[in-house]
């Protein structure tokens, strides 16, 4: 992060050496990651002046997957099950790393992710992959709350979005992001950039953190949050800092990218995730 705002050498060491004194003298191993990440972001922010180091790459990954998705939408259309195509295809973009996107067939990538995630899928238990009883929430819902994470892959949510929506055309949608630029996580600028407006209201969660985390959320999202028949929960960020705490039932989506997450969510590494719990 500190080489994306063009930091020298000297100064990344020093940036480096006062965090990790800071993490050693405050570090609460209670909060969630994101909390942590975030407070990085800060120092760097005020040493630099740069609210945004991930600017650049928000924007590539987002033209990157726009470009592509006539093609990722025949896959949904096409399939014995466009919704649950759907889900997969937003499981796979949170894998991918969008930042290299260049030296990637974009299409040609998801579909092999999307090809293993089917091979999985046959091996794990419904608690894991819990689709049926996703589609059975989504049936006698009224109200879907959908917490965005990343760049990039909020275009396949968005795909999603639109498949929830033709087979569901009653529920009410609303989208919710980051308050501002952290990470690579989408604001509500990027959600309707990429047309996420078009399915859904989209609604600043008032989280300054790449999560959400209830306790530094706005009253207004707390409200919608709370009174919603279903929440979706993407990325393993909002599964991090939601997870334990969420007072709640939610549909987890995501890739488990790390043991430690994986570990809790009753997974394996890498394996597929739709599950629902608190």
């Amino acid at each position: 992060m500190a080489e994306k705002t063009g930091m020298s050498t000297d100064e990344q060491l020093l940036l480096l050496k006062d965090l990790m004194k800071e993490l050693a003298d405050n570090f609460d191993p209670s909060l969630p990651p994101p909390q942590h990440a975030a407070a990085i972001q800060h120092q760097i922010t005020l040493r630099t002046g740069e609210a945004d180091p991930f600017l650049a790459e928000k924007q590539m990954s987002n033209r990157e997957v726009l470009a592509v998705v006539p093609a990722l939408e025949s896959i949904i259309e096409s399939s014995e099950d466009p919704l649950r195509e759907a889900v997969l295809l937003a499981i796979a973009g949170n894998i991918i790393d969008f930042g290299v996107l260049r030296d990637i067939n974009v299409a040609e990538e998801l579909k092999r992710i999307m090809q293993q995630e089917r091979s999985k899928i046959h091996r794990e238990d419904s608690r894991i992959f819990a689709y049926d009883r996703f589609v059975q929430a989504l049936a006698s819902a009224r109200t879907l709350l959908y917490l965005g994470d990343n760049n990039g892959e909020v275009v396949l949510d968005r795909l999603l979005l639109k498949e929830i929506r033709r087979q569901f055309p009653a529920i009410s949608i609303i989208f919710a992001v980051r308050d501002i630029p952290v990470l690579n996580d989408v604001t509500v600028d990027d959600a309707r950039e990429v047309g996420i407006d078009v399915y859904a209201e989209v609604l600043s969660s008032g989280s300054t953190l790449p999560g959400t985390v209830l306790s530094r959320v706005s009253q207004e999202f707390l409200e919608v949050y709370r009174d919603a028949d279903v929440v979706i929960s993407k990325g393993q960020g909002n599964f991090e800092s939601l997870s334990g705490f969420s007072g709640r039932e939610i549909f987890y989506l995501f890739m488990a990218k790390c043991k430690t997450v994986a570990n809790f969510a009753g997974a394996r590494l890498y394996d597929v995730v739709l599950t629902c719990m608190e």
